[in-house]
């Protein structure tokens, strides 16, 4: 800082400092209009190896915000804790498939996608039309999953538990099982960074069918409940989402 006369002169940086000091800038938190959550489990949401996180619903969310014109974030975050950041409201919004508890705690905003199953992939040359053609053979199916269903506890299927999809594609892909089972589009994804060509697998077998929907809390701003119905209902019918979700599982889904 210099003197000229009786006048105090700023140099530019300094300048910058007081005035950061005075004028503090907003905190980026506080000009975020909506605050997503999206699960850890690609390909919905994950790490891409370049220090970022991306996934499928992730750019749905984006292409919801971005089509209602409002700012957002979104945190990657298992989905157990997705769900009590939701219910503590450091969460507005996310993308998953409706529970009857968020049906009833939470604003159903959208249908994404009406099209998000639970599938058995078996190897080629096998045919699976019902679960009880899996008796006596073996799927890899990832730990923890469709607790209580038959595809978990029928005593007649032999289940080889895995780690997730990704080890459940290589193990298929090895001989091991004779098919596996899990969500279309993460089974998919999986056997595509496999590399298992879809000509070297059966037909998949739908045993539960399920959709997504765009979720928020109620104390979420009306205009904004408003603004993200229009926007993804829009997107849906341009089929914006049927392409992201073509994007993570390419040759498997159409």
């Amino acid at each position: 800082m210099g003197i000229s006369g009786n006048r105090w002169t700023l140099s530019f940086p300094l300048f910058w400092f007081v005035f950061a000091v005075i004028y503090p800038p907003v905190a980026i938190s506080e000009t975020v209009q909506i605050r997503f959550g999206t699960f850890d489990l690609a390909p919905y949401g994950f790490y891409d190896g370049t220090n970022d996180r991306r996934g499928m619903l992730r750019d749905m969310n984006s292409a919801v915000a971005t089509r209602a014109g409002l700012s957002h974030s979104d945190r990657v975050m298992p989905l157990k804790r997705l769900h009590k950041e939701q219910a503590k409201g450091n969460l507005a919004c996310s993308t998953f498939i409706p529970l009857a508890q968020t049906r009833r705690d939470l604003i159903q905003v959208a249908e994404i996608t009406a099209n998000l199953n639970s599938i058995v992939i078996p190897k080629k040359g096998l045919s699976v039309s019902k679960l009880e053609d899996l008796h006596g053979l073996t799927i890899a199916l990832p730990r923890g999953s469709y607790a209580g269903m038959a595809i978990q506890t029928d005593p007649k299927i032999n289940r080889l538990l895995t780690n997730g999809y990704d080890q459940s594609a290589a193990i298929l892909k090895a001989g091991r099982v004779d098919a596996m089972a899990g969500s279309d589009i993460a089974v998919y994804h999986s056997l595509a960074a496999a590399r298992v060509p879809k000509s070297e697998i059966g037909q998949p077998f739908v045993f539960l069918r399920s959709s997504l929907w765009l979720q928020c809390r109620k104390d979420t701003k009306p205009s904004y409940i408003k603004i993200m119905r229009a926007a993804a209902r829009q997107l849906r019918t341009e089929g914006v989402f049927k392409n992201i979700k073509a994007q993570y599982a390419p040759g498997y889904t159409e």
